[in-house]
Parts: structure tokens; C-alpha cells; sequence
């Protein structure tokens, strides 16, 4: 679990891959922190994506991974 006062900058490592063409990688931002009284700490991430398409995102933090695949469109 995240704690911001244990980690004021989270090791979140982000990758994506372009699933239905190739494409030049995700350009992925370093992971900043967040804490508000209705959901805690939290860790942020962001990413610029090279073109439209379907894209697969992984997040890795420590031993657990979590990914999800969008379609960007116009």
C-alpha cells in the first residue's frame, strides 16, 4: 500500500504498448503523489501517447502490476 510520508515520490514504473499497429513508444511521465481526505494517498501518472489507436497500459509498484487496454480515437 502506498503511504506518501513513507514515499513522497512513488517507484510506479508505467510502460504501453500499441496493440493494433506498430508505433513509436509511449512517452511516460515520472509518477507524482496526491493525498485528499475522501480517498488518502494515491499516486499519479501520466503519459503521452505517439497516435491514436488501441493501447495497452501497465502500471508495476513494487510486486504488484495492474494493466488496462483503451482506444483512442479522435
Amino acid at each position: 500500500m502506498y503511504s506518501l510520508k513513507d514515499e513522497l515520490e512513488p517507484d510506479l514504473v508505467m510502460t504501453g504498448e500499441r496493440l493494433d499497429a506498430k508505433a513509436p513508444l509511449v512517452k511516460v511521465l515520472k509518477a507524482t503523489n496526491a493525498s485528499a481526505k475522501d480517498i488518502g494517498d494515491a499516486m499519479l501518472g501520466g503519459a503521452d501517447f505517439p497516435t491514436l489507436g488501441c493501447w495497452k497500459i501497465t502500471g508495476q509498484y513494487k510486486k504488484t502490476s495492474l494493466s488496462f487496454i483503451v482506444w483512442l480515437a479522435p
